[in-house]
């Protein structure tokens, strides 16, 4: 989907997006482990169970280009 979000930087679209989750990746353990010192280890599992709803509901606010009729 990034490549077709930047059809003329589609390399940059790619590292972007990969740097991206990885980065994310490594803060989001850091503060699941800081829920999980404070709070236990199941409060952060039900913590880890929640944030794939999230992100599907962030997904939804994503500009489609497909569906606006644009041709790449």
């Amino acid at each position: 989907m990034a490549q077709e979000l930047f059809p003329k930087r589609m390399a940059t679209a790619s590292g972007a997006i990969a740097g991206f989750a990885i980065g994310t990746g490594g803060v989001g353990v850091t503060l699941i482990g800081a829920v999980a010192d404070r709070y236990g280890v199941p409060a952060a599992t039900h913590l880890i169970n929640v944030l794939p709803a999230i992100g599907a509901l962030l997904a939804l606010l994503l500009p489609l280009p497909w569906k606006a009729g644009h041709e790449c």
